[in-house]
């Protein structure tokens, strides 16, 4: 009788074993749903922190960003303000050189040094002036023209009634 004995440890320890078996088997499925949620609770907590890190990052950039943009505006205004002094100092050059050269044409003019006057206000081509300083140069430089043909013609003139005179008479 020893078989029957036998046989019935035998299904014993075997029911046990795969009692067992059941429970490890469950084990890791449980510890796998823990690893699984402990798993998700890292993610979460490691995206809190790169976004709090990208949000504190951003806003150092935007206020570095707006240091940056308020110097910008504080140097242009300056270079600015430079330039407009130095257009002011040149545009009061150019207005100083333009009456000095009008006058001393005017003066050519007025000794009859037309040539003289002509290229003085020649000069002046060259510059930026103004609209006023433009119409004053191109009048006197008509009125110079205007006592350049004058001469012209007179000296024509002259020549011609010097050649007639010089000129041996036929009889």
């Amino acid at each position: 009788m020893k078989t029957p004995q036998t046989i019935a440890a035998f299904v014993l320890s075997s029911s046990l074993l795969v009692g067992c078996a059941k429970q490890d088997d469950a084990t890791p499925a449980a510890s796998a749903t823990n690893t699984s949620a402990s798993t998700t609770d890292i993610l979460k907590e490691k995206a809190s922190e790169v976004a709090a890190t990208v949000k504190e990052q951003t806003k150092e950039v935007t206020q570095a960003a707006q240091e940056t943009a308020a110097k910008i505006q504080a140097e242009t205004a300056t270079q600015t303000k430079a330039v407009q002094e130095k257009l002011g100092e040149q545009a009061s050059t150019v207005e100083t050189k333009v009456k000095a050269v009008v006058a001393k044409a005017q003066q050519l003019y007025s000794e009859g040094k037309f040539n003289d006057a002509m290229t003085s206000l020649n000069t002046l081509a060259s510059d930026n002036l103004s609209v006023e300083n433009q119409a004053v140069v191109a009048r006197l430089k008509e009125q110079v023209q205007a006592a350049l043909q004058g001469a012209a013609n007179l000296t024509d003139k002259a020549n011609k009634t010097v050649g007639g005179l010089l000129q041996p008479q036929q009889q």
